[in-house]
């Protein structure tokens, strides 16, 4: 046997969650994915779910109530403005002490960030898939790091404010050939 790549252990603990989206996305039916926000600016839950113990307890409802695949993200992206960027290491340091008891809950997880480091982390935790929410155009690395570790990706669409007279569709087919 040769020597085994860096990323195999991430392959390794990756196929369980990825051997069970495969499963779901067969199905034939929509999938529905429970979004968990431990922000203090979520706009969706005001930072209700900061404390480790709240985010497993509204995860593990989730999951109760039908949730097939679970979100998580640990820096706001309000559209429009009003969010606060935050560095790598505050994300990480919010994600720490809940991405991996979420991830042993038995459903696919998703880590909902535009930072490389982030993702990578999230990947060899528990996450099997990553959601981008800028489409790969805020961090040169993130196509690199999900590549290497052959996780799915959510490539989002985004832009940094509404303009009514943009022809929406044009705008969109734009940036995702720049995503792509």
């Amino acid at each position: 046997m040769g020597a085994s790549s860096p990323s195999s252990g991430c392959a390794r603990q990756q196929a369980p969650a990825l051997d069970q989206l495969a499963r779901l996305l067969t199905l034939g039916r929509p999938l529905v994915m429970g979004i968990l926000n431990v922000t203090p600016d979520s706009f969706s839950d005001g930072g209700r779910f900061m404390h480790p113990a709240s985010a497993l307890d509204h995860a593990r409802r989730m999951v109760a109530e039908g949730a097939d695949i679970l979100d998580i993200g640990a820096e706001s992206t309000r559209p429009y403005g009003g969010a606060v960027p935050v560095p790598a290491g505050e994300e990480l340091q919010r994600l720490t002490s809940i991405l991996p008891q979420v991830a042993d809950l038995g459903v696919p997880l998703s880590i909902d960030t535009i930072k490389a480091e982030v993702a990578a982390w999230a990947l060899t935790s528990g996450a099997a898939i990553v959601n981008d929410v800028w489409g790969l155009q805020r961090d040169g690395a993130m196509a690199h790091v999900v590549a290497e570790r052959g996780a799915p990706i959510i490539i989002m669409h985004n832009r940094e404010q509404a303009d009514p007279s943009l022809d929406i569709m044009a705008e969109m087919a734009g940036f995702f050939r720049r995503s792509l």
